[in-house]
């Protein structure tokens, strides 16, 4: 289950059942994402299973570090500045190396 379908569940109570339904449709499709592209570049089904699951794995695992961190009053406006920057750092570093790889194919 996605931390995306969590908030939804929470933000609408009284259609829990929906939202439930909508995060594993979205979690199951981001599985496949990760697993098509590993099984065709290696020809195992075994590591495109096992990469699909531990993309799957992170973010439960996220949340759970998230919610530790709300609830035992660790989230200041330090943390969560440094917290934002190493975000938009990552989004950046991913960003440029994106363009730079396809920059230089499509020559």
């Amino acid at each position: 289950m996605s931390t995306e379908g969590i908030v939804l569940a929470m933000m609408v109570r009284e259609r829990v059942s929906v939202c439930v339904c909508v995060c594993v449709c979205h979690a199951c499709a981001e599985g496949i994402v990760v697993a098509v592209p590993i099984f065709y570049a290696t020809g195992s089904r075994w590591r495109a299973v096992m990469w699909a699951l531990l993309t799957g794995l992170a973010e439960p695992l996220g949340a759970l570090i998230g919610l530790a961190v709300v609830y035992g009053g660790g989230m200041t406006e330090t943390a969560m500045g440094v917290i934002m920057g190493v975000v938009s750092d990552v989004t950046l570093v991913f960003t440029q190396s994106c363009t730079h790889l396809y920059m230089h194919t499509s020559e």
